[in-house]
């Protein structure tokens, strides 16, 4: 029987609530004790913010882990969408002190982020927003910061790095930690504006700010589902580096790609000479990757 809407909604309504999930974390054991090894990107986790990589696991709902198998673990991180799940945590402060801590987390599914704005630490006083691609843009300048005296950072401007650390797919939190600036040495952005890549030296104690763009355009970031590969852009060094290749994809069965290859070439195409995002096509059924 063919169903209206509205009908289709109320039938299958008990169906929605059935649904399982986590709350974005994996865990690795070391020494049979159990350590949160990674936040995923976009989990009940990531916006959280509580939980860090390295925190000790000790219970799930009051129940100690020692006690469990892998697969119990597994089982109780688990459960239906909008439940609750109470993690026991210990983190280490110092070689001495200990942080024994409880946390409470809702159950939900990966979400993009609701572009949150963030004021970031240190004397900048900057505010940026998490776009939906987990990537920083910035939303606003204060008219008694450097930079808004200055004139060279935009709004809009997408803040790729901070000292060499890449913001990309990064939590707020850990993102405003970067331009904590402590005794104010000098800092260096690497800002995406279009399609240039623009280097900023921040000099905080006398406030000099030096900018130079890149004669190298590059997609910082580039995925080919169908090679499975995932690079990324050094602009500085005007490279393309292989950051991670799709476990059984067709470039990891060709056994001659690996993390950290340099690659020079697309279809005989230098990677210098060419941008990643409009003339190099990696969704390509056949793609030459000529590497150094």
């Amino acid at each position: 029987m063919i169903q209206t809407s509205k009908q289709f909604q109320s039938s299958h309504a008990d169906k929605h609530v059935s649904l399982k999930t986590g709350i974005g974390l994996k865990l690795g054991e070391v020494d049979n004790d159990v350590f949160v090894t990674q936040i995923v990107v976009g989990g009940p986790c990531f916006y959280d913010e509580r939980v860090n990589v390295g925190d000790h696991l000790m219970s799930i709902d009051g129940v100690d882990v020692s006690k469990l198998s892998k697969n119990d673990i597994q089982q109780m991180m688990v459960g239906h969408v909008g439940t609750m799940v109470k993690l026991g945590l210990a983190r280490r402060v110092d070689d001495i002190n200990v942080y024994n801590f409880i946390v409470e987390i809702q159950r939900s599914h990966l979400k993009e982020p609701k572009g949150s704005i963030i004021k970031v630490k240190g004397s900048l006083g900057l505010s940026l927003q998490h776009m939906p691609d987990f990537t920083f843009e910035v939303a606003a300048i204060p008219d008694d910061s450097p930079l808004a005296r200055n004139g060279i950072l935009h709004r809009r401007d997408r803040i790729w790095s901070v000292n060499g650390v890449t913001l990309d797919q990064m939590r707020r939190c850990d993102a405003s930690e970067l331009f904590r600036n402590p005794g104010g040495a000098a800092m260096k952005l690497i800002v995406l504006r279009g399609g240039a890549v623009i280097n900023l030296n921040i000099d905080e104690e006398s406030f000099n700010i030096s900018s130079v763009e890149s004669k190298v355009v590059l997609s910082p970031i580039c995925k080919s589902n169908r090679l499975g590969l995932r690079m990324e852009a050094h602009v500085e060094e005007g490279t393309v580096k292989i950051v991670s290749v799709e476990r059984d994809g067709p470039a990891d069965k060709t056994r001659m790609l690996q993390n950290g290859d340099e690659i020079v070439a697309v279809n005989g195409h230098s990677i210098i000479e060419e941008t990643m995002d409009k003339k190099l096509k990696l969704d390509e059924l056949v793609v030459l990757l000529e590497t150094a």
